[in-house]
């Protein structure tokens, strides 16, 4: 994974680091904590990934509910299983940006979380 120097330098400005480049530990620390950040977003999509997918079990089994005991369960269903697709697509997403584009997920870490 390469980062660039700027994505560094304003990562370090984000946990308050004033950075002597000179310095030979800067690069090596910095490199391993948005590694961590990266890993941390990983998890947290994974996460995520889970309830999405409970929202989609959830809305297979208000269908089968609505279906036997014949009542309006229907929007219920349909406004759950939205929910539960949205979710596991943004979390897809996220997931292959740590992967792929792990510069876009440090600058979103430190634009977001101010």
């Amino acid at each position: 994974m390469m980062i660039t120097e700027e994505v560094l330098r304003k990562l370090g400005e984000k946990f308050g680091l004033m950075l002597n480049w000179s310095n030979e530990n800067v690069i090596p620390y910095l490199k391993e904590l948005s590694q961590r950040v990266i890993q941390y977003e990983y998890f947290q999509s994974i996460f995520w990934l889970i309830l999405g997918i409970i929202c989609i079990i959830m809305s297979i089994i208000f269908a089968i509910l609505a279906i036997k005991v014949e009542s309006s369960f229907w929007l219920l269903t349909i406004i759950i299983a939205i929910i539960g697709i949205a979710v596991i697509g943004t979390q897809i997403n996220d997931m292959l940006l740590c992967k792929y584009l792990p510069e876009k997920i440090l600058i979103r870490f430190i634009n977001n979380n101010g």
